[in-house]
């Protein structure tokens, strides 16, 4: 069987599920989003949006997903290794 996007973002869907509900959650937040976002990327690897890493500065360090201060690309926090990633 040949993986289709699709199939990605459903694995991904499935993987914030699983996080919420191992949390006891009713509702996602940001740690079952970003285990979301890690299962589709796992899967379905975009091609680097930028080449650069300037160590991103959140614009709003608060948001889900917010500018870089430093270079403009859009990031989001890694709840895991609690750094900013450049998002496609």
């Amino acid at each position: 069987m040949q993986l289709t996007e699709e199939m990605a973002r459903a694995a991904a869907q499935d993987a914030g599920n699983r996080s919420m509900r191992e949390a006891g959650r009713a509702l996602w937040n940001d740690a079952d989003w970003n285990a979301a976002c890690d299962e589709y990327e796992r899967l379905w690897p975009q091609p680097a949006v930028q080449t650069v890493d300037c160590g991103h500065t959140p614009y709003d360090p608060e948001a889900a997903i917010t500018t870089c201060l430093k270079c403009g690309a859009a990031v989001r926090l890694n709840q895991k290794t609690r750094l900013w990633k450049g998002v496609a």
